[in-house]
C-alpha cells in the first residue's frame, strides 16, 4: 500500500512538473545596460589611470597655479581606487579602449551591478 501511494504521488508530481514547464512562458530577453554615444559620429573613449598618484606629485603648466596638490592627489587616488574596484574582465575591456568590449562585459552583468559600475565610471571620470 505504501509503495502504491508513493508511486502514485511521484507520477502525479512528475506529470504536473512537465505541465508547468510547458505552461511557462518563453524567457524574454534579459534587460541589460549598454554604453552608447548620444551622437553616432562621436567615439567614446576611456580615461584610465596609469596607477596611484606618485609620491612626488608636481603640478606644472598653465592653470595649475591655483590648484592644491593634495586635492589633486586625492582625486587621482580616488580615480585609481575606483578602477581597482572593477572586476578583472571589466578592467581588461576598459584597457582595450573599445566600447564594444566594455558593453560585452556590461551585458553579462545583472542590471543593478551594471548600473553601479557605470556610476563608478562616471564618478572616477573613466
Amino acid at each position: 500500500m505504501f509503495n502504491d501511494d508513493f508511486q502514485s504521488t511521484y507520477e502525479r508530481i512528475a506529470k504536473r512538473t512537465v505541465e508547468m514547464m510547458a505552461e511557462e512562458p518563453e524567457p524574454e530577453e534579459r534587460e541589460q545596460i549598454q554604453l552608447v554615444a548620444e551622437d553616432p559620429s562621436l567615439t567614446i573613449s576611456f580615461n584610465l589611470p596609469d596607477g596611484p598618484p606618485p609620491a612626488d606629485l608636481r603640478l606644472e603648466g598653465p592653470g595649475t597655479e591655483e590648484m592644491d596638490v593634495e586635492v589633486v592627489r586625492e582625486f587621482l587616488q580616488r580615480k585609481w581606487d575606483i578602477f581597482e574596484s572593477f572586476k578583472p574582465e571589466l578592467k581588461q575591456a576598459l584597457k582595450t579602449e573599445k566600447l564594444d568590449e566594455v558593453n560585452k562585459v556590461l551585458a553579462r552583468m545583472k542590471v543593478p551591478e551594471a548600473e553601479e559600475v557605470v556610476e563608478k565610471m562616471q564618478e572616477g571620470e573613466c
